[in-house]
């Protein structure tokens, strides 16, 4: 793969892997049918990287199929959906062959490897298309968006192999001993917890003293504990030493898949199909049903019942209800899990399915997109049918709405919603934060929808970030010749394009404590929704509190890979995000990333960080001394120990007279002592100090399990891996202090010959041999006073900050390097620049399909909340595409604060002031007030003893401190101002106290203290 490819698909890349993107590469796939269902899978599929994809849909286009196809507008009304829609696809992805499909469906089905058909078709051409596909084992994919329902329908054969059911990453442990009775035990120090349950398989290597293990043949295990297990077979265990790998092994599974004509019938339901939302138990049967009879309608008519046309409704109703009394009849047992036939939910399917809305196009193409992967290997199939339904949404319209059709592009939707609907959207202010992946969806939804339409209402989108290359396979508001643009600008212009009517306005702003002079009290509360697309948890935390503070309903969602999620939030009903308990994040321990690594990813960190270490925190210390040198010597006195301070210094002082002598060759030789010090000196000084016989205070080996034995490496300067550490070393540094570089190889390997390696030795002892420090922090202050500081220029000082996406800045490349010598060091397997990448840039798996889905599910949220409020009919939402893991359930209602007798937080009792109170709740107190006047407030109000008061996450005053006399005659806003500033327009600060009854802590809501 070349470097263009890999920064397109680095994201992508991370989720399925190599093997698989190698796969898709080759893939052909065909799509029939390009509405609004359609063109989203074709988008999705488009950014995922396939060979080819071809488009079929000669159909006219409609006004209302501007309402959920993002690429058709009013020019192409008249004329062929597929030729008006294929432009907009070929720019979407280079690198995919994108045409028009001409013929007989039926001849050409086996030059493809898999075909989606999203229009509906009667059952006889159904049938013969898919047993072809069936008979030559190519996929077979149908699926429908029928209004507020539809479905999925998977075939891939009666052999398709998996080969890869999770995607997760195969698990791997490192032995810490095996007893005389073959009781295997991990090694935990890396917080490793066995991970796998009893009847899977693993395979051994690198164990000592049972060779037969080692054999590589995979081994069924038994889980005895959270970190041991036993395998079946016998060996002779008493003879185990030391050391040992442990590797989860998958094998390959084989499943036969039925044609659709098998299935698509009422007895197929027998086994009960997975429920999705046990608020709807009965469901799947019911849709299943009307489904059957909607087509049994379509073959009939050669059409679907027109839009809210209650006798043709009427008919498939008919349809349905026969089949079910039938089945009852008979005593068929699909039947006896419909606790009530609900007649309405047949009805609705049939009145609404010539309707395509936008959501559920989005939703149900997110996922039928991710199916089509499956094709590969990649992934679990769904069990051949999945029904969704978003009925809940339209739960509180009044009856009888007017849904008075007047040829306009929203026409599908207001057949649902109605009028008075629309104008509903027309007039909502939402602001969007975040213009990446999910922001760019929420964008196109909101377009099509019809939201924010009238002049005074606004949908506003920030994001500080500009376009990367890696954003253009998930984010198809970008291209090419907008890398390097803002985020938010781009994603506007480009949305408005869709539909000229959306009042759509962005920002290049983080939100967050600085950024509240322009997201103020007034700008929040003038928004309807808020919906995050972000991908921090810091910024999630932050926004919620705003959305508490000022009562506004949130609706946050995030991916991750295949994974989805949806927390919808509204005031005074459901728990808020920062009531989710914490989930630790996880880190590499110190101490094995600086002496024990034992993975790739350990070496990958330790390069990372020697990367920083190198020419990051260095440079900006000599920025900083540039810009003042006394306020870095105040600084530095700050450090831990002397050691560190006069570090810092001696490095200071190394760069200045790199700079000054603008020696190149000073670098490289810099570079071969960084070499000699991280790959040989400080193994060996290792091995010196836990020799490889040195034993526990147990007597156990020091070195085992994951403490693998380490190797010094000495410079080769035949090695090329060598020359190039030397060499981007040199180019990284040079450039980010303005010496002139010079990367002839002739040159650099002259200097490495002419290096006395001999002396690095000694020169090491000799390094670390401290004069008295004291003297010495004064001998380095004396010469950087005494230099001339004007003859280095100021303005090439410019820290290196690790930049993945940027190749010609051999960033990656240096990463690399250094991480394989790490590896080499500790025997471990090496990195590729990809991988390195990805973990060095904390790439996050992110793919179109699961984006589009799940914003597709948070509008349904935005459609259900603009009439209603009820938790019983807002969701939330789990789902996971590559194990078809989905969990639908109602939020959690809000969680009240009262007393307790123990508080974690607080390690004590606490009482809750007010007696019973939730984070919706605040307490307004006017000013102005001086702090003893606050103080004495609280007293008599609520008989808190106030110990200390908090605005913003700032301490103003806390009573233990001496100076507490000086500060209580001053008012609050004083010294907020004195120490913080306020912004002119303020006339509030939100306060937090922490305080006391009786000794006993206090929990109270946030203060909103008003002072003008």
């Amino acid at each position: 793969m070349n470097q263009d490819y890999n920064n397109l698909y680095s994201r992508q890349i991370k989720t399925y892997g190599e093997e698989t993107m190698e796969n898709l590469k080759g893939l052909k796939i065909l799509i029939v049918g390009l509405r609004g269902l359609g063109i989203e899978i074709a988008k999705n599929i488009i950014l995922t990287g396939v060979k080819q994809v071809k488009i079929y849909d000669e159909n006219i286009c409609k006004i209302n199929d501007l309402g959920s196809n993002f690429f058709l507008s009013e020019e192409y009304i008249g004329k062929p959906r597929d030729k008006s829609s294929l432009s907009k696809l070929k720019e979407l992805n280079p690198y995919v062959d994108v045409d028009i499909f001409r013929g007989i469906l039926e001849d050409k089905i086996i030059d493809f490897n898999i075909i989606i058909i999203t229009e509906i078709m009667n059952f006889e051409k159904l049938f013969k298309i898919n047993d072809i596909c069936h008979n030559n084992k190519v996929g077979f994919i149908y699926c429908l968006a029928l209004g507020l329902s539809g479905f999925i329908f998977s075939d891939f054969g009666s052999n398709h192999i998996i080969k890869d059911p999770s995607g997760l990453e195969r698990s791997i442990y490192f032995i810490k001993n095996i007893d005389k009775n073959g009781i295997i035990t991990i090694d935990q120090r890396n917080r490793d917890i066995l991970n796998l349950t009893s009847g899977k398989l693993v395979k051994f290597k690198e164990i000592e003293g049972i060779p037969e293990l080692n054999d590589g043949k995979p081994r069924k295990i038994k889980v005895i504990s959270s970190n041991s297990f036993s395998i079946e077979d016998k060996y002779p265990y008493e003879n185990y030493k030391n050391g040992g790998i442990i590797e989860e092994v998958i094998l390959p599974k084989e499943i036969s898949y039925k044609k659709l004509k098998e299935v698509f019938n009422v007895s197929y339901l027998e086994d009960e199909p997975e429920i999705i939302d046990y608020s709807k138990e009965g469901r799947n049967e019911l849709l299943h049903c009307a489904f059957i009879a909607i087509h049994q309608y379509f073959s009939e008519n050669n059409e679907l019942p027109e839009l809210n046309n209650k006798s043709q409704a009427n008919e498939v109703l008919k349809i349905s209800k026969l089949i079910y009394d039938n089945s009852k009849k008979n005593g068929e047992v699909w039947v006896e899990r419909i606790e009530n036939f609900e007649e309405n939910i047949i009805l609705n399917v049939a009145k609404w399915s010539k309707s395509e809305i936008s959501p559920f196009c989005s939703f149900l193409g997110g996922i039928a997109s991710q199916e089509i992967m499956k094709i590969t290997g990649k992934y679990i199939p769904i069990n051949q049918w999945l029904w969704f339904d978003f009925f809940e949404s339209i739960e509180h319209l009044e009856e009888n709405i007017d849904t008075t059709l007047y040829g306009t592009r929203y026409d599908d939707q207001i057949a649902i919603y109605g009028q008075e609907f629309q104008k509903k959207l027309n007039n909502l202010n939402i602001f969007i934060i975040g213009a990446g992946a999910l922001g760019s969806e929420y964008l196109k939804l909101f377009s099509l929808m019809g939201i924010s339409n009238n002049k005074d209402s606004k949908t506003l989108i920030t994001d500080n970030d500009l376009i990367e290359m890696s954003n253009l396979n998930r984010q198809f508001l970008f291209h090419q010749k907008d890398i390097g643009k803002s985020k938010s600008k781009i994603a506007t212009e480009q949305v408005k394009m869709m539909n000229k009517q959306f009042n759509c306005q962005y920002f290049e702003s983080f939100v967050n404590n600085e950024s509240e002079n322009l997201f103020d009290e007034k700008f929040w509360k003038n928004q309807n929704f808020i919906f995050t697309a972000v991908d921090s948890q810091s910024a999630r935390k932050y926004i919620d509190l705003q959305c508490t503070k000022y009562t506004k309903i949130l609706i946050d969602t995030g991916t991750l890979g295949t994974e989805g999620s949806c927390q919808v939030i509204v005031p005074c009903k459901t728990s808020c995000y920062n009531d989710n308990k914490e989930i630790p994040q996880y880190s590499i321990p110190l101490c094995t990333l600086h002496n024990f690594p034992s993975k790739t990813e350990h070496c990958i960190e330790w390069a990372l960080s020697k990367f920083s270490e190198f020419f990051e925190k260095p440079v900006e210390d000599l920025k900083q001394f540039f810009e003042n040198k006394e306020t870095f010597y105040n600084l530095i006195q700050n450090e831990e120990t002397i050691t560190n301070q006069i570090n810092k210094l001696k490095e200071i002082k190394k760069l200045i007279l790199f700079i000054s002598e603008n020696s190149f060759e000073k670098i490289i030789q810099q570079a071969l002592l960084l070499f000699y010090e991280n790959f040989e000196y400080k193994i060996n000084k290792l091995l010196y100090e836990f020799p490889i016989d040195h034993k526990n205070k147990d007597g156990s080996p020091f070195w085992s399990g994951s403490k693998r034995i380490p190797i010094p490496i000495k410079f080769d300067i035949n090695n090329e891996d060598c020359y190039n550490f030397v060499k981007y070393y040199s180019i990284i540094l040079a450039r980010s202090i303005g010496v002139e570089i010079n990367d002839n190889k002739n040159y650099i390997e002259k200097i490495i010959k002419n290096f006395d390696f001999q002396q690095l030795e000694s020169s090491t002892k000799i390094n670390q041999e401290r004069k008295e420090e004291i003297e010495e922090i004064a001998l380095l202050k004396k010469f950087l006073n005494e230099f001339d500081l004007n003859q280095i220029d100021r303005q090439k000082i410019i820290p290196e900050k690790f930049e993945k996406d940027n190749y010609s800045n051999n960033h990656v490349t240096f990463v690399n390097i250094c991480t394989n010598f790490r590896a080499k060091n500790y025997n471990i397997p090496k990195s590729d620049e990809q991988k390195t990448k990805m973990i060095a840039g904390r790439i996050v798996p992110a793919i179109a399909n699961t984006t589009a889905s799940i914003t597709g599910f948070a509008a349904f949220q935005l459609l259900t909340l603009v009439t209603s409020q009820e938790i019983s009919l807002i969701k939330n939402c789990n789902f996971n595409t590559a194990i078809n893991f989905y969990q639908i359930n109602n939020p959690s209602e809000v969680i009240y604060i009262e007393d307790e007798e123990y508080n974690p937080l607080l390690d004590g009792p606490s009482i809750a002031i007010p007696p019973k109170w939730t984070v919706w709740d605040i307490i307004d107190i006017k000013g102005p007030l001086t702090c003893q006047e606050f103080i004495d407030y609280m007293k008599k109000n609520y008989n808190v003893n106030v110990k200390g008061i908090i605005s913003n996450f700032k301490p103003l005053i806390q009573m233990f401190l001496p100076n507490i006399k000086i500060k209580l005659p001053l008012k609050i806003e004083e010294i907020y101002q004195k120490n913080f500033q306020l912004r002119e327009e303020e006339n509030c600060l939100w306060i937090d106290i922490s305080g006391d009854i009786d000794n006993i802590s206090v929990m109270m809501p946030k203060i909103k203290y008003t002072f003008k």
